[in-house]
């Protein structure tokens, strides 16, 4: 179509490559009357093809009733990067919305409430949020069948295009705790022009197949940029269709994608991609707001972390979660302290420890390190309380396996620590459905090496390497190769009988005990029941609520402590847990030597 004629007041640039069924679909999504614009609003799109074996239609997609330019890229590349810089290059309109991925279908509203959001401060980004066809994030929801034929089943359901106000209905959120949990990147990101040329478009050395972390890095940098405003759009959304796209296909490949992105953004950056927490204001699409409503900024619900750690008095979290804590837990990645049972029982618990310890020379015997609530019935009793499982069950479901358990045994005066790490780099999980859940037996506290979290650290997994030291206490001497700012970390402050709660993806480690107490807590690692082991080897896990789903070889309570029988199932669990516990690590880097589970 001709650049001739008045001048659009937005442009939208949206960037394919072989999109011949999904295309067609957002273009008629972007356009009237689909689209709810304003009757003196003039909006155009400009379609910039990555390398389509045909290309698209221009009068085709025109028909739907937007004035539609359809461009070839002229250095096709598997990243789509040059290709949103060329549509960047080719908008006419002050206003400019990016598609980097044009199999995104947009809520009718969308497009005036970012115009109107736009409006409402010179130097706005306007982030709509992203959200996915189908009953789950489709790397999931693919693996149980969902496909092409599905979807187009589910949106006859809802009787697309009619109604595009019930794709909410059909779609999963990409966003925890939507609209103001934190913010990886927006699939529709609105800038003035006069930004857009400020930010320089998008950085092209992004040149990873799909772009890598482009996305991220855009609306991070927008934000950096001095006197901009983010503004969330709410109630309107895109709504991505599945197409064998690289980050939706499969699991394993969106994990793959995922760590090879994080890896070349920080060779590029120096530092690990990270999602915007700051909430900025809320713009509520269609609704008539004041004007200094809409111009305050929206905070987050009035809630503190889960713990202040310089106030050892701070009340535990109700045993089980309520809303305010859940989301507590999903924002920070960590959560406590919550009492799971009375200073007096947790007494006991560490004198019968003590007493297994006295009857072994006075040290855990090395069958403790790992599971051993196969060999112990009251530690068998522990991972299966209702006190401890109550709020496990609260952010993982009513299927719950526990993967492993392990006792940390920190002594007086010893260098034995745990550097910066990430569980999930050796767990070889299918999916990051998981989290550690810590119980004192003592207090800890910072005098005795207690554990430490960075809050929010859960969102991107890490690279990681063998840090050569033999007081690290982690089975592969693991550390994380990227520096970690120090005030940013928390203490996970215990009093014996409360426990604390950890995303597997979540930065933490732990100092020296420096004190004349000693520190001994009992990790318990619970996955989510459908969950299943990464590679050919077929783990084992005790199933603690709900039903089995058949993903993992089932382990048996011991009849007694250290009965003979469960010490000879117990070899042969830690064969298999070694397993997969050594080929996580060898992927990245040799196998070490080291000689102790992950806190």
């Amino acid at each position: 179509m001709s650049e001739t004629g008045p001048s659009p007041d937005v442009s939208l640039v949206v960037v394919c490559h072989e999109m011949a069924r999904e295309l067609p679909r957002t273009i008629q999504s972007l356009s009237p009357p689909y689209q709810r614009l304003d009757p003196s609003l003039r909006v155009e799109i400009v379609v910039l093809d990555n390398g389509s074996r045909v290309l698209p239609d221009e009068g085709a997609l025109a028909a739907f009733g937007a004035s539609v330019r359809v461009m070839r890229c002229s250095q096709v590349t598997p990243s789509p990067v040059r290709a949103v810089n060329e549509g960047l290059a080719a908008a006419r309109a002050p206003l400019i919305g990016v598609w980097i991925d044009g199999a995104r279908l947009a809520s009718p509203g969308l497009v005036q409430a970012c115009v109107e959001a736009a409006r409402r401060h010179p130097r706005a980004v306007v982030a709509p949020l992203n959200w996915q066809l189908g009953p789950k994030r489709q790397y999931l929801s693919g693996e149980d069948g969902y496909d092409q034929a599905a979807e187009d089943a589910l949106l006859a359901s809802i009787g697309w295009p009619a109604d595009g106000s019930r794709l909410f209905e059909i779609a999963t959120c990409e966003v925890r705790d939507p609209p103001t949990g934190p913010l990886l990147e927006s699939n529709a990101l609105f800038l003035p022009r006069a930004l857009w040329d400020e930010l320089g478009g998008y950085d092209e050395a992004f040149t990873e197949p799909g772009g890598g972390m482009v996305n991220p890095d855009t609306l991070t940098r927008a934000l950096a940029l001095p006197g901009t405003q983010l503004i969330r759009i709410v109630g309107e959304a895109t709504f991505h269709q599945i197409h064998g796209g690289l980050s939706t296909s499969s699991i394993a490949a969106a994990l793959d994608l995922v760590k090879a992105g994080s890896q070349a953004y920080l060779r590029r950056r120096g530092r690990p991609p990270a999602p915007v927490r700051e909430v900025g204001w809320l713009h509520h699409a269609g609704r008539e707001t004041e004007a200094a409503e809409l111009s305050a900024p929206t905070r987050e619900p009035n809630v503190d972390h889960a713990v202040d750690a310089t106030n050892k008095d701070q009340p535990a979290v109700a045993s089980t979660l309520n809303p305010e804590a859940l989301f507590r837990y999903r924002r920070d990645g960590a959560l406590f302290p919550i009492r799971v049972m009375e200073p007096e029982e947790a007494a006991d618990r560490l004198a019968r420890l003590e007493a297994i310890e006295a009857a072994r020379f006075g040290r855990l015997p090395p069958a403790l390190a790992l599971k051993p609530h196969l060999l112990i019935p009251w530690l068998w009793d522990l991972v299966h309380d209702p006190r401890v499982l109550d709020p496990v069950e609260a952010v993982l479901g009513p299927d719950i396996l526990c993967w492993a358990s392990s006792f940390f045994n920190k002594q007086p005066g010893t260098p034995d620590h745990v550097p910066w790490h990430q569980d999930a780099t050796y767990w070889g999980l299918a999916r990051p459905d998981a989290l550690t859940a810590w119980i004192a037996f003592t207090p800890s506290v910072a005098e005795n090496g207690c554990m430490r979290v960075v809050f929010g650290s859960h969102q991107t997994p890490l690279p990681h390497g063998d840090s050569g030291d033999r007081s690290n206490m982690l089975l592969g001497r693991e550390e994380i190769l990227v520096e970690v700012d120090e005030a940013e970390a928390v203490d996970v402050v215990l009093a014996p009988g409360e426990m604390s709660l950890h995303h597997l993806l979540t930065v933490h480690g732990s100092r020296p005990n420096g004190s004349a107490m000693r520190r001994v807590g009992f990790a318990v690692r619970y996955i989510a029941g459908d969950l299943k082991q990464a590679g050919a080897t077929r783990g084992s896990a005790t199933l603690v609520r709900g039903r089995d789903h058949g993903t993992f070889d089932l382990e048996q309570a011991p009849a007694s402590e250290f009965d003979p029988t469960a010490l000879a199932e117990h070899r042969q669990v830690l064969r298999r847990f070694m397993g997969v516990v050594t080929r996580e690590i060898r992927q990245s880097r040799p196998a070490s030597g080291a000689d102790g589970p992950p806190e």
